[in-house]
């Protein structure tokens, strides 16, 4: 009987446990945890010094880190610097992720962007927080410098994701440009967009600089009508301009309903209409006004309700055909409400007759109707037919809260089953 020989992990080439080290690395989901890829590395690393530096590539390709604490932020900076440092591991980072939370979770349900794009994946952050960080960070220049340099050493790093409730600095912009590496904010907030409503302001050179940046890739954008300090929110606005061609490397947009707190100064501001946009540089000749559309690959709307007119306005800022994932919010209450839900079925069913939706890849619809509102007979045609119309997607998601019946789901797994990669899925009420 042949004996079997077992070679030892140390005495292979150092090309391949490095090969081996990047297979673990990014084999596995970029969404779940990491806790047992580390381990699997970490044991690889710990059997010899040959591995240890084989494993490195792999260990330090993904960098993310979730502050719970502003209080240590600059602390844990400088000892990430000084493993970088010391192990000489700055050109092995591909991927610089920073996050905060509150306890270390930043699990949330992404609507299927991550399927197309690991980095647009939103973390979990509160309104108050926001408000908190934006406090004690304000006067923050050393941190930022401090972050500034790290990024400015990584000169293989491909995607920045900023996840931090704040605005960026400029100074991490300009490492940015200097690495060339995409930008991805999952917080995304230009200072100067909020607005006195009696005396508006134009972009400042920095906030514009962001918004014009060639690095921004995907942003998520928490917008409202107003700020808790009364100030008018024209993010919404600019975002549209920015689709549009101002920004020239933005391909994935989230966007995402504010919610507000009433604050006396909201109360106030709220009595009076809200005066319209008057673009970057309302004061000079050269505002951009030239009617282009935009590439987007990705669009996620999740208003509480996205009406038809909404719709129309997205599709004069980006080219829709182009799109490869789209999540939409499609929620009643009331009868208007309900009325407005079948006005976007319709305009989204004319969108796909005319070959708008011709590259969609992923679908999500977030659809939560009140059953006390009676038939939704004619929600169910409208959707059914414009499931019917797309071309066959490779991800369908449908929320619902016990409205839709099981027969209707099974019409649309029909028609989207037939790509091996689809999946549908489906949420009900527990009743």
């Amino acid at each position: 009987m042949a004996s079997c020989r077992t070679i030892p992990l140390d005495s292979l080439p150092p090309f391949i446990l490095e090969e081996i080290c990047v297979y673990l690395a990014i084999s596995r989901d970029p969404r779940e945890d990491s806790a047992k890829l580390r381990e699997g590395l970490g044991a690889i690393s710990s059997t010899s010094r040959r591995c240890y530096w084989a494993a490195a590539k792999a260990r330090f390709r993904r960098i993310r880190v979730v502050f719970t604490s502003l209080a240590n932020f600059e602390d844990d900076l400088k000892a990430l610097d000084k493993v970088l440092t010391e192990g000489g591991h700055f050109h092995h980072v591909r991927q610089l992720i920073l996050m905060f939370s509150d306890n270390g979770d930043d699990d949330t349900d992404d609507g299927g962007f991550s399927d197309l794009h690991p980095q647009l994946q939103p973390a979990r952050i509160t309104l108050s927080r926001h408000w908190i960080v934006t406090t004690l960070a304000a006067d923050a220049q050393e941190m930022w410098r401090t972050l500034s340099g790290l990024i400015s050493r990584m000169h293989a790093l491909q995607h920045f994701v900023f996840a931090l409730p704040h605005h960026l600095d400029p100074s991490i912009l300009t490492a940015v440009h200097a690495v060339g590496c995409r930008l991805h904010m999952h917080c995304f907030s230009v200072p100067s967009l909020y607005q006195s409503k009696h005396q508006p302001g134009e972009i400042s050179p920095s906030d514009y600089a962001l918004i014009t940046s060639p690095s921004l890739y995907s942003i998520v954008v928490s917008t409202a009508p107003y700020d808790l300090r009364g100030q008018v929110d024209y993010h919404e606005e600019a975002l549209l301009r920015m689709v549009a061609g101002t920004a020239p490397g933005l391909a994935h947009v989230w966007l995402r309903d504010r919610p507000l707190a009433g604050t006396i100064a909201l109360q106030r501001a709220m009595h009076s209409p809200r005066p319209p946009w008057q673009g970057f540089f309302p004061s000079e000749e050269r505002e951009h006004e030239a009617s282009v559309t935009g590439c987007l690959r990705s669009l996620a709307l999740q208003h509480h309700l996205v009406r038809r007119q909404d719709l129309i306005t997205w599709s004069h800022a980006t080219n829709f055909s182009k799109l490869s994932c789209l999540v939409l919010s499609l929620n009643w209450y009331d009868s208007k409400s309900y009325s407005k839900c079948c006005e976007s079925l319709d305009e989204l069913l004319e969108m796909a007759k005319t070959g708008q939706f011709a590259s969609l890849k992923s679908l999500s619809l977030e659809h939560c109707g009140d059953p006390k509102q009676g038939n939704n007979g004619e929600f169910l045609a409208s959707l059914m037919m414009f499931l019917n119309t797309i071309e066959p997607l490779r991800r369908l998601h449908i929320s619902h809260a016990g409205t839709m019946r099981t027969d209707t789901l099974s019409a649309a797994i029909s028609r989207h089953t037939l790509s091996s990669c689809c999946q549908l899925f489906s949420q009900t009420s527990a009743n």
